[in-house]
């Protein structure tokens, strides 16, 4: 069971987020050492379990007095944590005390844990952050999650779990699926904007497990000639990938009212529409459908595909096709009769009361919370991560056509909101391409991700100060360490 709130970790990430931000562009702010004994201070908080050879040892209780030390200076030296004031003095000041506490905490906690991890492994765990990525949906404006991927990898960093939702999952997915970083080749193969026929059908008014959409998409075929083409490899399952991936879609619970039947009216009259107005009518179609789920949270519950009970080895490619559907707009399903990903969803079904699959944006449409559950579930097997996360459909007209989806923005921002206290920094892009344009051109492609490349570069020291590895307690203070 996760002991540890996130109440009590957002105001630690919001001062260490504060601090070192500006230290990365003005390290002369601190001394060296003293910036050394933050960065452990601040790694240690994070330390609530660890992973020993003999199953995770809880650590909460013992590293809860130096917590609540430590915040009370910090609340005290800062005030409001949002405040973007730094007293560079008075946290100097601070440090011989700091160093004080960090080390009879450290003491008191390898002490009590003598028989079941050494000091040398837990200092490796500390040491060493590891970096988590959240990327959000969106439609086409998540195309600018392509600028994210070189960005890490121009800094060495390889992530150590990526969490996706809708069109994040399709992106994030390619990525996850090599160590190497090839998610813009492979991205590349999907078709351009003139082969819509390739990725989209006509709704065949056929659903066993998705909320109905006036669109077929077709993931299935595209992606497998992906991972047969380029990755040369069959479709992976979920806890087959090389980087660990969970991927949210929707659950609605049993008594939502949603009547299948009355979304499948509604795709009919939109067909008999004039084909320009169509694609109004669908659009209307969707708004209202996601305004009635969102005003429902009740009815609504996160499916991670990756960790849920019996969908931890769920076909990667059917996740991402539940995660992009959005509801009246895109369908997908299985038709493969008696194949795993039907057997597990009959099962998740009944298990969890689950009525039917749809956009993993309704509900956690930048799942940093996934992430942060993830992270102190001990399944990236240290507690002490860096969580990333990446909004594409924040509600800012851009110059892309973005103001016709400013109604769906705003449903889904709330979610977003709840969930920013899980991560310790979130990125906004300020320009998408346009939600409806879920197909690009290469070079439409790639202009999006320099787009979002640009805007993050001046993040790139921030990073690379975040994700340093922090020396040993012996080498920051050798005077106070036996």
């Amino acid at each position: 069971m996760l002991r540890m709130h996130s109440a009590s970790v957002a105001p630690f990430s919001g001062y260490e987020r504060r601090i070192f931000k500006t230290l990365a562009d003005n390290p002369s702010q601190l001394d060296e050492q003293a910036t050394e004994v933050l960065r452990y201070a601040f790694a240690l908080t994070r330390m609530e379990h660890f992973p020993a050879d003999h199953g995770s040892v809880d650590l909460f209780d013992l590293i809860s007095p130096y917590r609540h030390w430590f915040l009370g200076e910090l609340t005290r030296i800062f005030g409001d944590v949002s405040r973007n004031f730094v007293d560079w003095r008075a946290l100097q000041k601070l440090i011989p005390n700091l160093r004080a506490q960090v080390d009879a905490a450290r003491s008191h906690l390898l002490d009590h844990n003598i028989n079941r991890f050494s000091e040398d492994q837990f200092e490796q765990d500390l040491c060493n952050r590891k970096v988590v990525i959240v990327l959000g949906g969106g439609g086409g404006a998540g195309y600018a999650h392509m600028g994210v991927f070189p960005l890490l990898s121009g800094l060495g960093i390889n992530p150590s779990l990526i969490v996706g939702s809708s069109m994040g999952a399709l992106l994030g997915l390619f990525r996850a699926a090599s160590l190497d970083d090839q998610a813009m080749a492979v991205a590349q193969e999907l078709p351009a904007g003139t082969e819509f026929n390739r990725v989209f059908g006509a709704y065949s008014f056929n659903s066993q497990f998705c909320v109905p959409g006036a669109v077929e998409l077709k993931i299935r075929g595209i992606g497998t000639h992906i991972f047969n083409k380029m990755l040369r490899r069959d479709v992976p399952r979920m806890n087959e990938l090389p980087i660990p991936m969970r991927i949210v879609s929707t659950g609605l619970r049993t008594g939502i009212d949603l009547a299948v039947s009355d979304v499948e009216a509604d795709i009919k009259r939109n067909n008999r529409m004039p084909r320009r107005a169509q694609t109004v009518r669908r659009l209307a179609t969707g708004m209202r459908i996601l305004s009635q789920l969102v005003a429902n949270p009740r009815m609504l519950e996160e499916v991670v595909f990756g960790r849920d009970e019996g969908l931890e080895d769920f076909d990667a490619l059917d996740a991402v096709g539940f995660s992009c559907a959005v509801p009246g707009v895109l369908h997908y399903d299985i038709f493969r009769k008696g194949s795993l990903s039907e057997i597990r969803l009959k099962e998740l079904f009944n298990r969890r009361r689950i009525a039917r699959l749809t956009d993993g944006g309704v509900v956690s449409n930048v799942a940093s919370r996934v992430a942060w559950q993830s992270v102190h579930a001990g399944e990236i097997g240290s507690p002490n991560a860096l969580i990333l996360a990446f909004d594409a459909f924040a509600p800012v007209a851009g110059p892309d056509l973005n103001t016709l989806f400013l109604f769906a923005q705003r449903a889904v921002h709330g979610n977003v909101v709840e969930q920013r206290p899980y991560c310790d920094y979130l990125v906004s892009y300020r320009s998408t391409p346009s939600p409806a344009r879920l197909l690009l051109t290469q070079e439409r492609m790639i202009e999006a991700a320099s787009r979002s490349y640009r805007q993050m570069k001046p993040l790139r020291k921030y990073l690379k100060l975040a994700t340093r590895p922090v020396p040993r307690w012996q080498m920051i203070s050798p005077s106070i360490s036996p």
